[in-house]
């Protein structure tokens, strides 16, 4: 039996993230014009996409090796492993970094100069290029602390950290430099955010060196030119290829309808109306990513034969029950939130609840099952949740073309619907039929 608190503990962590995310949603939207708070919605869905291709799929690969050889001490294997993750990402990060810069210092002036103005564009690009790599090394950290069993820190780390400070720093601005009656400049808050994610990035590499000293010690000792086991090399270096595709399209996939939102809406006020619908029904999304999260580390070893394999279920079973209870509760009072949504956000918002009523039923259907696609991710069938993910774009824009110009967001809203009803059905047929696992419980 798993004591509760392995399985509560992350889940309360994001859900203080998600208040938090929310809380500073409302006050970005009262200060600022709708057309800029959509472009934050937007900056804000990019990032963790870039920051996915930035980490190479060695994020997840290190919950696929690290805690193997954490849990076995081998602290040899932990050291070289953790060289060669850092090597692999050395060069893509350095670049984002120089390029970052280069727009900050370069670009920008420049635009003043000779066209009087800063282009939207160029703030996104510019932040883009600054807060990407930051956010790679965190969620890295985060990947390190989880591998060493340090649950509740990792969950921290990556899903709350980030939202606490940026609500701080968003809610200090707005009492001593907000003007009532006029919108904050979009450049002040995208400033803010990169300030955040340098005190978290500070913050991240405290904590690993105060509970993982063996991993911060190998961290600080990286080499550029590593010298690797010769068998080994060559497992980490596909797992994480394989990783990597399954990362940035699940990232991707994760924002899919509002990332592709942009290829129809003329405006960047339905980024707005639709950024605050997802916002508020993903924190369905939230209770299967934290009442799992302490299996993610395990399945890897869970799945090894078909004894450990029922140690699996097991624990699996424990896990659902409160993911059902818990999500059926959410469910409910997303579904009565009408009066109150109307009441935070100003009339520009009025459409948000009917599109909310949509994502509540796919948010739902994604999360009553637990986190299905760990238990392909993690037990090295990674390649056929790459299938859906390449599939599931096209198959949104197909019904989107159709929907969204008879019923405007709402289309977008039902395509969306549709792909994460035929999306699931093939996960459970895939977990099935290669696993021989039971990810309802029952079937």
């Amino acid at each position: 039996m798993v004591g509760l608190n392995k399985i509560f503990t992350p889940l309360i962590i994001l859900l203080l993230a998600f208040f938090a995310n929310y809380a500073t949603s409302i006050l970005l939207a009262n200060i600022m014009s709708i057309e800029n708070f959509g472009i934050i919605n937007y900056a804000l869905t990019s990032i963790p996409i870039a920051a996915q291709i930035l980490l190479l799929g060695t994020g997840s690969s290190a919950k696929q090796f690290l805690n193997r050889y954490i849990y076995d001490h081998e602290e040899n294997q932990t050291s070289s492993y953790v060289n060669w993750n850092i090597n692999i990402i050395y060069w893509p990060l350095k670049i984002s970094i120089i390029l970052g810069f280069f727009t900050l210092i370069v670009i920008d002036p420049l635009e003043i100069i000779f066209l009087s103005h800063v282009t939207e564009t160029t703030r996104l690009v510019t932040y883009l290029f600054v807060a990407s790599p930051m956010l790679a090394g965190i969620n890295l950290i985060s990947s390190f602390l989880l591998c060493d069993d340090h649950i509740e820190l990792s969950t921290f780390i990556k899903a709350m950290g980030f939202y606490i400070l940026l609500l701080s720093c968003i809610g200090t601005y707005t009492i001593f430099f907000y003007t009532d009656g006029f919108a904050t400049p979009i450049g002040s808050v995208l400033r803010i955010m990169t300030v955040c994610y340098i005190l978290l990035i500070i913050i991240a590499l405290f904590v690993l060196r105060k509970h993982s000293p063996i991993l911060f010690n190998s961290l600080t000792k990286f080499k550029k030119i590593p010298v690797h086991n010769k068998e080994t090399h060559p497992k980490w270096q596909k797992t994480a290829k394989s990783q990597l595709l399954y990362n940035v399209s699940n990232a991707f996939i994760a924002r899919m309808d509002f990332v592709l939102l942009a290829l129809f809406s003329p405006t960047h006020t339905q980024l707005a109306i639709y950024g605050i619908a997802i916002k508020t029904a993903s924190i369905l999304e939230r209770v299967p990513k934290g009442i799992f999260r302490h299996l993610s580390p395990k399945i890897s070893i869970l799945t090894k034969d078909e004894q450990t394999k029922k140690e699996l279920q097991r624990l699996w079973n424990q896990s659902l029950k409160y993911n059902v209870i818990i999500l059926l509760i959410f469910a409910y009072l997303i579904r009565h939130s009408d009066t109150l949504i109307l009441y935070i956000y100003s009339d520009n918002y009025k459409p948000v609840p009917d599109i909310i009523h949509i994502m509540n039923w796919s948010f739902f259907i994604y999360a009553i099952g637990g986190r299905k696609e760990i238990l392909l991710q993690y037990s090295g069938y990674v390649q056929y949740i790459n299938v859906a993910n390449l599939s599931r774009p096209i198959i949104f824009l197909i019904i989107g073309f159709f929907l969204y110009p008879m019923y405007g967001l709402k289309g977008i809203a039902l395509a969306s619907l549709t792909t994460t009803i035929l999306n699931q059905i093939y996960i459970y047929i895939c977990i099935k039929y290669l696993l021989k696992f039971k990810p309802y419980g029952l079937f």
